[in-house]
């Protein structure tokens, strides 16, 4: 993902142990990936989208383990 978007790759991992990605590029969060092992529900994946966008990444994407997550307009998805 973070070849893709022209960076280095980072990672956060929630107190909870959730883990999300983020491209880094010049010091700076360029793209916000959500990842889920589970399957992601419409109105969850629309939230993640909308939490990233709030926080200022252009670029948004939903990464899920078990299957493809829904499309959101402007964001990638990829999932198993």
């Amino acid at each position: 993902m973070a070849e893709r978007d022209g960076g280095a790759p980072g990672f956060h991992v929630s107190p909870e142990g959730d883990v999300d990605v983020v491209t880094l590029k010049g010091g700076r969060a360029v793209a916000g990936y959500e990842v889920k092992v589970g399957a992601f529900e419409r109105s969850e994946a629309m939230r993640a989208v909308e939490r990233m966008r709030s926080l200022g990444l252009p670029r948004t994407g939903l990464v899920s383990l078990k299957e493809r997550p829904p499309e959101i307009e402007g964001c990638r998805s990829a999932g198993a």
